[in-house]
């Protein structure tokens, strides 16, 4: 059939399924209501196995966007690639700095490496495109110095050179939330939009800071006694502190970014809300909404989180009390019911794993980070700038912040491995700030990025 040889697909990679979702959303609106003749399907199969040889988009005879997770572009390619490879006239490539490689041998010698699998799935596409006349756009915001290199590879021509914006619609500030004892707070800023805020007076380095910005947090029965686990009363507080509304009558939202163990978080969370804090004044972060809509949003959430996690999952209990949880593992339309709630501003506090951090435009202004850790690893410079781009959005503030958790001092009762993990927490935050400065300086621009598959090449 030439008519549906002819009806042109567009493939818009994202590294997340929550991104995806946003994609499509946004797409959709603008897309479904051109004057011209309108962008019938905007479809998103983000992961898992939603998808099948009988889905309307492979046979319809409609312009189609197609959004999804690198992953799921490599199943269908390699499934379904003969019936739609045809139409493709466009691939945009989302989060594209994802491709550079870390460095690391043994990540290529198990096959999956996030970078490497891009790579691979990105090459076999450009190669059709390069055949058909087809057209590529890579997209990043923290492409690493690596830009011009980038853009050399999704062009496929050594003279291409990238576009770039250097415009910040938001200052963003990056600092500590520093966790003083008697269940104290003080807020210290280190950098603003990338360059040091330190001063130096009298032969003494500082930078500006907040004593006190809210209470302590409220007495506990018993005492958290792990070097991490500890500080989660204070980042609780914290994030119901900052959420709260404030003299004018406005709510701040505020994103809890965890690199694993969501659930342990989620558990210590609740814990507190039912046991210690449950007959405590908490601050007025939430309240039902009472807008006809909103209501609508609101118990539509509320039905599928019931739904799919049970009336006694923690994400259930939390949701009621107005905190969202957002994880990879939450079903398709169930993440997007969540990002409807915070972009409405219907609830305010959200934990949520890199799902919400790779990409994802919604309103927060305060970002808290209780660990710099990721397993055995730590957030390299990279990865932590993606993340604090995700504070302060355009038209909800002008600012967004950013704060790393830090104990500011032992307990006595620590031993000897207790304060050596507090004393690398703080150095690796130090050396983070190092970098990103370092970065923002021009002082590694000149490094190009590795490719995986030529790293795999090399080593073969």
């Amino acid at each position: 059939d030439d008519a549906l040889q002819e009806s042109p697909l567009v493939i818009y990679l994202v590294p997340s399924r929550a991104l995806a979702a946003e994609i499509e959303t946004k797409l959709s609106e603008v897309l479904r209501n051109l004057e011209r003749e309108p962008i019938i399907f905007v479809t998103g199969l983000y992961g898992g196995t939603d998808w099948g040889p009988t889905d309307a988009w492979l046979t319809a005879n409609d312009r189609t966007i197609l959004i999804c997770t690198y992953e799921k572009a490599e199943a269908l390619l390699r499934f379904l690639g003969p019936l739609f490879i045809h139409r493709i006239k466009l691939i945009i490539i989302d989060e594209a700095h994802s491709i550079q490689f870390e460095g690391k041998v043994a990540d290529l010698q198990t096959g999956d490496k996030r970078s490497l699998r891009l790579e691979a799935l990105a090459m076999r596409i450009l190669a059709y495109l390069d055949s058909g006349g087809g057209r590529s756009i890579a997209l990043s915001a923290v492409s690493s110095g690596g830009e011009k290199v980038l853009a050399k590879w999704i062009a496929g021509d050594a003279n291409q050179i990238p576009v770039e914006t250097f415009y910040r619609s938001t200052r963003q500030l990056i600092g500590r939330l520093e966790c003083r004892p008697n269940r104290r707070f003080e807020i210290q800023y280190d950098l603003l939009d990338g360059s040091s805020l330190e001063f130096t007076k009298q032969n003494k380095s500082d930078t500006p800071y907040i004593t006190d910005p809210f209470p302590p947090y409220p007495l506990l029965s018993e005492p958290k006694t792990g070097v991490e686990t500890r500080l989660r009363p204070y980042l609780f507080w914290a994030a119901m502190s900052l959420a709260a509304m404030d003299s004018t009558g406005h709510r701040h939202s505020v994103l809890i970014s965890i690199t694993q163990n969501i659930s342990y978080y989620a558990a210590d969370f609740l814990d507190l809300l039912e046991t210690d804090w449950g007959e405590v004044q908490l601050p007025n972060y939430f309240q039902e909404p009472d807008d006809p809509d909103k209501i609508d949003i609101w118990q539509k959430c509320l039905d599928s989180c019931r739904d799919y996690f049970s009336e006694d999952s923690h994400e259930f209990q939390l949701l009621k009390r107005g905190i969202v949880i957002h994880h990879g593992k939450m079903p398709g339309i169930m993440g997007r019911f969540l990002v409807k709630l915070v972009r409405e501003q219907i609830v305010h506090i959200v934990l949520a794993t890199s799902t919400l951090t790779e990409g994802v435009n919604l309103p927060f202004e305060t970002i808290l980070i209780p660990t710099l850790r990721r397993g055995a690893s730590s957030l390299d410079a990279r990865e932590f700038s993606n993340l604090v781009g995700r504070a302060g959005r355009p038209g909800v503030s002008t600012e967004g912040k950013s704060l790393v958790l830090l104990a500011s001092e032992p307990m006595p009762s620590d031993d000897r491995n207790k304060r050596k993990s507090l004393s690398a927490a703080r150095k690796k935050y130090v050396l983070l700030l190092d970098n990103i400065k370092n970065f923002n300086h021009n002082s590694n621009r000149d490094k190009e990025p590795l490719s995986p598959l030529a790293e795999l090449i090399n080593h073969l």
